[in-house]
């Protein structure tokens, strides 16, 4: 629930409406609310110089927001890289062969984006590669 300065909850103060992939929503908003927002980044290459630069702006697409504190983390999630090992596997692979590519051990609000991550990479790599495809399948544990 968001809350305002003073650590009350925020009411919604009237209504809008905004477009989001091509239709037109409507919607209650909030002025002034406190919210606190986590999010993780994988493989766009930004520096922790340009996601600042990019919240601090103020705006979002139509969302305008005031940016008061902005912490950087960087957490390693301990993945090899996936090219290398993905070309690894095309070169030794045999009708029956299987890559598994094991996560460390960490208790962490990172790790089903981490196993999304490694899926989407793992599709893309594949659709590079058809006739890899054709006789490997890679899977994720």
């Amino acid at each position: 629930m968001p809350v305002d300065d003073t650590g009350r909850p925020s009411r919604p103060v009237g209504t809008g409406k905004f477009r989001y992939e091509g239709k037109t929503l409507r919607s209650e908003y909030i002025q002034w609310a406190n919210i606190q927002l986590e999010y993780t980044d994988f493989g766009s290459s930004y520096l922790p110089e340009d996601h600042r630069g990019c919240w601090m702006a103020g705006r979002w697409d139509d969302l305008s927001f005031e940016m008061k504190e902005l912490h950087h983390q960087h957490l390693d999630t301990g993945i090899a890289d996936l090219a290398e090992l993905y070309d690894i596997l095309k070169k030794r692979a045999a009708p029956t062969a299987i890559a598994t590519v094991e996560l460390p051990l960490k208790a962490s609000s990172v790790f089903d984006a981490t196993v999304r991550f490694l899926e989407l990479s793992l599709v893309q790599l594949r659709s590079q590669s058809m006739d890899l495809a054709e006789y490997c399948h890679a899977t994720l544990l």
